[in-house]
Protein backbone atom coordinates (compact mmCIF):
# COMPACT_ATOMS: atom_id res chain seq x y z
CA UNK A 1 0.00 0.00 0.00
CA UNK A 2 2.73 2.11 0.47
CA UNK A 3 3.78 1.92 -2.85
CA UNK A 4 0.00 2.46 -3.94
CA UNK A 5 0.08 5.91 -2.06
CA UNK A 6 4.06 7.15 -2.85
CA UNK A 7 2.90 6.40 -6.58
CA UNK A 8 0.35 8.43 -6.05
CA UNK A 9 2.05 10.97 -4.48
CA UNK A 10 4.83 10.96 -7.31
CA UNK A 11 1.87 11.15 -9.92
CA UNK A 12 0.61 14.13 -8.36
CA UNK A 13 3.81 15.77 -7.97
CA UNK A 14 4.48 15.27 -11.40
CA UNK A 15 0.90 16.93 -12.73
CA UNK A 16 2.09 19.79 -10.44
CA UNK A 17 5.06 20.39 -11.89
CA UNK A 18 3.33 19.75 -15.00
CA UNK A 19 0.62 22.34 -13.86
CA UNK A 20 3.24 24.91 -12.32
CA UNK A 21 5.47 25.13 -15.36
CA UNK A 22 2.17 25.41 -17.32
CA UNK A 23 1.23 28.38 -15.38
CA UNK A 24 4.98 29.84 -15.72
CA UNK A 25 4.66 29.70 -19.22
CA UNK A 26 1.45 31.71 -19.43
CA UNK A 27 3.03 34.13 -16.42
CA UNK A 28 6.03 34.51 -18.90
CA UNK A 29 3.35 35.29 -21.88
CA UNK A 30 1.51 38.32 -19.80
CA UNK A 31 4.89 39.58 -18.54
CA UNK A 32 5.85 39.75 -22.13
CA UNK A 33 2.71 41.06 -23.32
CA UNK A 34 2.65 43.46 -20.58
CA UNK A 35 6.45 44.42 -21.32
CA UNK A 36 5.36 45.13 -25.43
CA UNK A 37 2.14 47.44 -24.28
CA UNK A 38 4.43 49.26 -22.30
CA UNK A 39 6.98 49.75 -25.00
CA UNK A 40 4.16 50.95 -27.30
CA UNK A 41 2.76 52.89 -24.98
CA UNK A 42 5.82 54.55 -24.23
CA UNK A 43 6.30 54.99 -27.81
CA UNK A 44 2.91 56.61 -28.32
CA UNK A 45 3.98 58.67 -25.36
CA UNK A 46 6.99 59.74 -26.64
CA UNK A 47 5.14 60.64 -30.42
CA UNK A 48 2.81 62.51 -28.49
CA UNK A 49 4.77 64.58 -26.55
CA UNK A 50 7.05 65.26 -29.40
CA UNK A 51 3.67 66.02 -31.27
CA UNK A 52 2.71 68.46 -28.13
CA UNK A 53 6.36 69.99 -27.91
CA UNK A 54 5.70 71.03 -31.96
CA UNK A 55 2.42 72.60 -31.31
CA UNK A 56 3.57 74.18 -28.43
CA UNK A 57 6.28 75.83 -30.78
CA UNK A 58 3.97 76.96 -33.64
CA UNK A 59 1.68 78.38 -31.21
CA UNK A 60 4.44 80.58 -29.01
CA UNK A 61 5.78 81.47 -32.57
CA UNK A 62 2.15 82.57 -33.24
CA UNK A 63 1.89 84.29 -30.35
CA UNK A 64 5.01 86.58 -30.69
CA UNK A 65 3.63 87.38 -33.78
CA UNK A 66 0.59 88.64 -32.83
CA UNK A 67 2.31 90.40 -29.98
CA UNK A 68 4.62 92.05 -32.43
CA UNK A 69 1.87 93.10 -34.59
CA UNK A 70 -0.36 94.53 -31.86
CA UNK A 71 2.71 96.43 -30.35
CA UNK A 72 3.24 97.82 -34.26
CA UNK A 73 -0.20 98.70 -34.27
CA UNK A 74 -0.13 99.91 -31.06
CA UNK A 75 2.89 102.76 -32.16
CA UNK A 76 1.03 103.50 -35.19
CA UNK A 77 -1.82 104.48 -32.67
CA UNK A 78 -0.01 106.25 -30.38
CA UNK A 79 1.71 108.50 -33.33
CA UNK A 80 -2.01 109.20 -34.78
CA UNK A 81 -2.96 109.95 -31.56
CA UNK A 82 0.17 112.56 -30.84
CA UNK A 83 -0.38 113.86 -34.42
CA UNK A 84 -4.18 114.75 -33.80
CA UNK A 85 -3.60 116.02 -30.63
CA UNK A 86 -0.67 118.52 -32.31
CA UNK A 87 -3.29 119.04 -34.73
CA UNK A 88 -6.00 119.86 -32.58
CA UNK A 89 -3.73 122.31 -30.87
CA UNK A 90 -2.95 124.09 -34.28
CA UNK A 91 -6.78 124.32 -35.01
CA UNK A 92 -7.78 125.74 -31.20
CA UNK A 93 -5.08 128.65 -32.20
CA UNK A 94 -6.15 128.80 -35.72
CA UNK A 95 -9.66 129.41 -34.23
CA UNK A 96 -8.48 131.93 -31.36
CA UNK A 97 -6.73 134.06 -33.99
CA UNK A 98 -10.02 134.06 -36.70
CA UNK A 99 -11.72 135.02 -33.49
CA UNK A 100 -9.24 137.91 -32.87
CA UNK A 101 -9.83 138.93 -36.27
CA UNK A 102 -13.33 138.52 -36.16
CA UNK A 103 -13.53 141.30 -33.25
CA UNK A 104 -11.04 143.22 -34.76
CA UNK A 105 -13.16 143.52 -38.16
CA UNK A 106 -16.36 143.71 -35.58
CA UNK A 107 -15.04 146.80 -33.88
CA UNK A 108 -13.96 148.13 -37.45
CA UNK A 109 -17.65 147.84 -38.55
CA UNK A 110 -19.00 149.50 -35.66
CA UNK A 111 -16.27 152.54 -36.15
CA UNK A 112 -16.88 152.60 -39.86
CA UNK A 113 -20.84 152.36 -39.10
CA UNK A 114 -20.36 154.95 -36.45
CA UNK A 115 -18.54 157.32 -39.05
CA UNK A 116 -20.87 156.58 -41.62
CA UNK A 117 -23.38 157.86 -39.17
CA UNK A 118 -21.71 160.90 -38.44
CA UNK A 119 -21.27 161.70 -42.25
CA UNK A 120 -25.13 161.06 -42.88
CA UNK A 121 -25.60 163.62 -39.90
CA UNK A 122 -22.89 166.45 -41.40
CA UNK A 123 -24.34 165.68 -45.07
CA UNK A 124 -28.26 166.17 -44.04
Amino acid sequence: MEDVIEGAVKEMEHRFGIMVEAFDHKLDLVVEGIQGLREEMNGKMTSLRDELKSDIHITQAAVRLLAQQIQEVKSELKEDIRDLSLQMRENRLATGRLELRFDHMERRMCLAEEDLGQLKKAIH
